[in-house]
């Protein structure tokens, strides 16, 4: 006798980081005030093996907001374009040059998403700082200094 039937399944990757120069758990610069941030990330199967065909993307939000942006790579190339990570298979990672020439200086937050569902990253945000001279910050922090020496005549 047979039967049919037919299932769903999902692909969960192991997240193994976002790696440097983003923080990563209070590690990395984290403070960036160029035009680029290499967002890179380390997926692995279930047996610690490096995935090398997943379809991962970028997105942010800025900490003031609730609204999730897609990233937009510095170049549009076939392994570097829109919000898609390519794969590095030298340092068995994922990397997207995320442009930021046009962002407003501030703190943001930046997930990365899988294809299979989206679920590999859920709940994985790395901090980062937006801090570019010239560009107008969207918070006012106010510092006070002591006086470093008196002059006495």
């Amino acid at each position: 006798m047979s039967d049919s039937h037919s299932a769903t399944f999902g692909v969960i990757y192991r997240f193994l980081g976002f790696q440097p120069p983003v923080q990563i758990d209070g590690v990395g610069s984290g403070l960036f005030s160029g035009k680029v941030i290499p967002v890179k990330i380390k997926i692995a199967d279930y047996y610690g093996n490096p995935v090398t065909d997943a379809t991962a993307r970028v997105y942010f939000t800025q900490t003031t907001q609730a609204l999730e942006i897609q990233a937009t790579a510095i170049q549009s190339v076939i392994v570097d374009t829109g919000n898609l990570m390519r794969y590095d298979a030298t340092l068995d990672q994922y990397i997207l040059n995320w442009d930021i020439s046009n962002m407003q200086n501030g703190a943001y937050n930046i997930r990365v998403a899988m294809g299979e569902g989206e679920k590999c990253a859920v709940g994985h945000w790395a901090p980062v700082m937006i801090q570019k001279s010239g560009k107008k910050s969207t918070t006012t922090l106010a510092l006070s200094f002591p006086a470093l020496f008196q002059i006495k005549i």
